[in-house]
């Protein structure tokens, strides 16, 4: 769908986007996908310039994290066998690299790339990882009660811990979404129930939080609206510098778009709608101001219409790059 100015949308033809898709800096989008026409099982990572057509940096990709301007990857080969490369400008040429196995309990930070072991202190409890230098966050004991739970910060040196001020209840699926842009972090459930869904139409508000740099958390209220609905399946947040990103699965019975799509909620303003449909691994440029992300016009489109396309959406106004 069209964005109003200043917004500028760009889409990438003839490439289909399957996994994730992530910035290695504000210029350079990497994803993994097939040339539209190809053959099942064709899976490239690619580079793309948002000027240029996209380079075809490594076949049968998998599991790609993005690290300070670094590529971290697997290539599938034959008999089930995985490779691990990483893949750095300017030239992002392979480099074979060693795969560390995942500590038997642990947790895996997108940001670092890596596995961190479950602290000790933490072992029952409900936690999710900041950055690695940032330490964790602690919902609060695995087997609590429904209640509000007060959320504590404990330092990486596992020394330290204080209140964050944030009071939520016990969740399943804790999110804490970085902001590369000011360091700040976006904290919520992932899982919602049709119970958490019917409160958030009648009271037209559902609470996350914004975590500062002094792990000191802010309410931002998120107002009802077409995103959600009874069974409208996920919805998640994700930060950037004009405001918060919403990408929602709320599509009508038919598999029409309905309420799914994404939407940027600016302070002060009126929610508006970005795209109508399926939005994908979806990820938002270091400076918080584009956001990459696969799209279909509606649930049920597929290969033979086209597939997903991949999409970048300027959400501060800047110039848009030549559209293809």
């Amino acid at each position: 769908m069209p964005v109003q100015a200043p917004l500028r949308k760009q889409v990438l033809q003839g490439y289909m986007p399957f996994g994730s898709i992530g910035w290695v800096n504000n210029e350079l989008v990497v994803f993994h996908g097939s040339p539209v026409g190809s053959k099942a099982g064709t899976t490239w990572l690619y580079l793309w310039d948002l000027k240029t057509e996209p380079r075809g940096l490594l076949a049968r990709s998998y599991h790609s994290c993005i690290n300070d301007g670094t590529i971290r990857t697997y290539q599938l080969r034959d008999k089930g066998q995985i490779k691990p490369f990483l893949l750095g400008g300017p030239d992002f040429a392979l480099r074979p690299r060693k795969n560390k196995p995942a500590p038997r309990l642990s947790s895996f930070d997108p940001s670092s790339c890596s596995w961190i072991a479950t602290p000790i202190l933490l072992q029952d409890r409900k936690w999710e990882a900041l950055r690695k230098s940032e330490g964790f966050l602690d919902f609060g004991p695995r087997d609590a009660t429904p209640s509000l739970q007060t959320v504590e910060h404990i330092t990486a040196d596992l020394k330290s811990r204080q209140d964050t001020g944030i009071r939520m209840e016990w969740p399943m699926l804790p999110q804490a979404m970085r902001a590369a842009h000011d360091g700040s972090y976006l904290i919520y459930d992932l899982n919602q129930s049709p119970a958490d869904e019917q409160r958030w139409i009648e009271t037209n508000n559902r609470t996350i939080w914004r975590l500062n740099r002094q792990m000191q958390g802010t309410p931002l209220n998120v107002p009802a609206g077409p995103w959600v609905g009874l069974g409208s399946g996920t919805i998640s947040f994700l930060p950037s510098r004009p405001g918060v990103l919403i990408t929602s699965n709320n599509f009508a019975r038919n598999h029409e778009a309905g309420g799914a799509g994404l939407y940027l909620l600016r302070p002060g303003t009126p929610t508006q709608r970005l795209e109508r449909g399926l939005v994908q691994e979806a990820a938002v440029s270091p400076d918080g101001c584009r956001v990459a992300y696969g799209f279909k016009p509606r649930l049920d489109t597929g290969i033979p219409e086209g597939g997903p396309r991949l999409v970048v959406l300027d959400l501060c106004g800047a110039s848009p790059s030549a559209m293809r």
